[in-house]
């Protein structure tokens, strides 16, 4: 609650044992993060493309995992994850949609959507999924995909 955001979840609803004892990553408890309404018509460049950037921080409030509590190599509110994202959408009549999609991060490349999102059209919905992953070696640490799913507001 510290970043005044509602959105809270334990390993356990995000990664559920199934019958087996085994745990497995569940979209049934994924949290909606934010949603948003871009205008083509008021963009600044012509009408062409919409963007729009957030931070997105994962952190866990505590360490425990399967009844075992982690006391080391962390410090209690410490960040798994911190970035900035970048997103821009632009009229591509060549892509799903009609809209090709990138993304990129602040520290990275500052302002600049470089990395083009790979889509998938499901009914009138376009998604596409940014890597989530903290850096190589760190403990604790993280490693997933932010799903992001765009409609057409009517």
């Amino acid at each position: 609650m510290r970043e005044n955001s509602a959105i809270q979840r334990s390993y356990d609803e995000l990664f559920p044992r199934g019958a087996d004892g085994n745990r497995a990553a569940s979209t049934a408890n994924s949290p909606h993060i934010f949603s948003l309404f871009l205008d083509p018509t008021k963009s600044q460049l012509r009408h062409q493309s919409v963007a729009f950037a957030f931070d997105l921080a994962i952190l866990v409030p505590d360490y425990e995992i399967d009844g075992v509590l982690w006391l080391k190599k962390h410090f209690e509110g410490g960040y798994l994850y911190r970035k900035l994202i970048v997103v821009e959408a632009t009229r591509d009549a060549a892509a799903t949609a009609g809209w090709r999609l990138e993304y990129g991060f602040q520290n990275e490349t500052p302002n600049v959507a470089s990395n083009v999102a790979q889509t998938t059209l499901v009914g009138n919905m376009l998604t596409f999924a940014i890597p989530v992953d903290s850096p190589a070696g760190a403990r604790p640490s993280i490693s997933g995909r932010l799903r992001i799913e765009m409609r057409i507001w009517q």
